[in-house]
């Protein structure tokens, strides 16, 4: 049969986040309203290997993602973590057939939960082809004794233990919503699997059976390319591939290909994974109209989304096709832009929508010659104020703008840390952390903060050391960057701050981080005291300027000891 209704026309009262996504005449539909989309893969949502190891994600990361995602207009989030989980022996949801934990879906489940709220949409994969952390086919196959991977698509045993695995899945029931997985709207599609060559048979089987088991979802093929055997396969609803290689003619081939044929057999088309830098460069644009002007191309998922780290900057991941947003650099930032235009094309929408504002910062730690937090959802830029003010509650103190500057961090990790500079309003790299370590030679121009430090909590005073490089009579040198992008080029100048102990003169004033903060205590009078008590508070701005809420005021005191050291 050629159309499958996964679920009846939802009452008009109900809203769209309990309705599910239907298939018909090879698109799909949310209720009466035609549904495309431009969507991206965040593979770590359940199970996440990139901060300190294999564990399971932080709240906060999980939902500075999805509210990433919904900045930039997608609709549907590709996530394996959130149904392959057999691949460690504490902290995934099967640990061999039959050994099911189901509180090792914590994560999944407050992941599936606020995707539902912001409105997303997810596609679940059950398989992986490739033998990675969250597990894959040789986890079923060894576990019977089978060494042939092959043994995984043909040996009885084996399909049917994978079989179980799938109905205990989708009977999972989440916590935070009472429903079962397979009664959730915001689960879209279940995907047999990631990049399989599995025969149309073992599909067959697999499909039918999770539309036994959860009949209102749709089913994706997960192989690898579109095989004409499986477009007559009446439970399969959407077909799909990965284009890696030169995105541009690939999808060229298919939409008279595979797509075409999946349309003309009333299944949909979607492009599971591309790259979104579009190799050779200049292809992104083409590629994406492509998908745009073929009807017979449903959405597509870019590889790979990541959020802000918990303690500072963004999470790194080193595969190639990393995206931070709004973007890490000019070219990744116009990237981040074109693909957000082209979302709000793929939902019907011709302007492109208002940037959100950004969340507020959390300030991590302060030292003597940094200060950190951590990055606010949907923010470019970022301001810091400080105040002398003992009563930063009431209206009628001051805060001085730290840095008049935008601010902006290159991201690149250099021995376990990342680099940090003072930039002129011009330059397109976002901060999340400044950093003034002194240089090791004059020639040593990165300013360098640790990646992963301890955090302190909000609006808690610490004592401190001096927030200004320390002089005991020679001098000292702050060195920052202004960088502005202009094609291929990076152009470079350097300011130098610095202050003279006090056997040459005493106090001067200075450009750059600690030198706004020192002319800010000149004219407040307040240099010479033995303690000062410094405020602290961060927001960021969006794309349109826009700025969001400050952070919590963190507060820390500068010292003046054995009339050495003056702050």
């Amino acid at each position: 049969m050629a159309d499958v209704d996964t679920a009846a026309t939802s009452p008009a009262s109900e809203s769209q986040a309990d309705v599910f996504i239907q298939r018909r005449d090879g698109r799909l539909w949310l209720g009466k309203d035609p549904f495309r989309f431009a969507g991206c893969n965040i593979y770590w949502l359940g199970l996440d290997e990139n901060v300190g190891g294999v564990d399971f994600p932080s709240e906060f990361r999980v939902r500075d993602a999805l509210e990433t995602a919904k900045e930039m207009q997608l609709r549907v989030v590709r996530a394996h973590t959130l149904g392959i989980s057999y691949g460690t022996e504490d902290k995934s949801f099967c640990e061999g057939p039959g050994k099911f934990v189901h509180d090792n879906l914590r994560m999944a489940d407050y992941a599936i939960t606020v995707a539902k709220e912001l409105g997303l949409r997810l596609i679940v994969p059950l398989m992986d082809k490739w033998d990675y952390y969250h597990g894959g086919m040789k986890h079923f196959t060894r576990w019977r004794g089978k060494e042939r991977r092959e043994d995984f698509y043909t040996d009885p045993q084996v399909i049917e233990d994978f079989k179980t695995y799938i109905s205990e899945l989708v009977s999972h029931v989440n916590p935070h919503t009472g429903l079962a997985w397979k009664d959730e709207p915001c689960i879209m599609c279940w995907e047999t699997g990631n990049e399989l060559d599995s025969p149309p048979e073992w599909t067959r089987q697999i499909a039918d059976h999770i539309k036994k088991e959860a009949p209102r979802q749709l089913v994706m093929d997960g192989r690898w390319g579109v095989d004409p055997a499986c477009l007559a396969i009446d439970s399969v609803d959407i077909v799909s591939n990965h284009y890696y290689f030169v995105p541009a003619v690939e999808l060229g081939r298919d939409v008279y290909g595979g797509a075409w044929s999946a349309q003309q057999q009333g299944k949909c088309f979607v492009v599971g994974e591309y790259d979104w830098k579009g190799y050779p460069y200049g292809t992104l644009v083409p590629f994406l109209n492509m998908v745009e002007s073929s009807q017979c191309v449903t959405g597509d998922l870019f590889w790979s989304l990541f959020p802000h780290h918990d303690d500072g900057g963004f999470v790194a991941h080193h595969d190639g096709f990393t995206l931070h947003y709004p973007g890490d650099d000019a070219r990744m930032r116009d990237r981040a832009r074109l693909i957000r235009q082209h979302a709000c094309r793929m939902r019907g929408d011709p302007a492109p929508a208002a940037h959100r504002i950004p969340s507020a910062p959390h300030i991590t730690q302060i030292q003597h010659s940094h200060i950190r937090w951590r990055g606010a959802t949907g923010a470019a830029t970022y301001s810091i104020e400080v105040s002398l003010s003992d009563d930063t509650s009431s209206g009628h103190h001051k805060w001085h703008p730290l840095v008049q500057q935008h601010i902006t961090a290159d991201p690149k990790e250099s021995d376990g840390q990342s680099s940090a500079t003072l930039a002129s309003p011009f330059s397109s790299l976002p901060l999340l952390a400044t950093d003034f370590s002194p240089p090791k030679s004059r020639f040593s121009l990165p300013l360098y903060f640790a990646s992963h430090a301890a955090p302190l909590p909000p609006a808690a005073p610490s004592a401190c050391e001096s927030p200004f490089p320390m002089s005991c009579g020679d001098n000292l040198f702050v060195r920052a960057m202004n960088r502005a992008i202009e094609g291929s080029e990076a152009l470079v100048s350097e300011w130098v701050a610095w202050r003279a102990g006090e056997a040459e003169g005493g106090w001067k004033t200075h450009r750059g981080l600690w030198g706004v903060l020192l002319d800010t205590l000149l004219k407040e009078g307040r240099v010479g005291q033995k303690q000062t008590r410094l405020y602290f508070r961060v927001r960021g701005m969006n794309l349109d300027g826009l700025p969001g809420p400050y952070s919590d005021v963190v507060a820390f005191d500068v010292s003046k000891a054995n009339g050495e050291r003056g702050a």
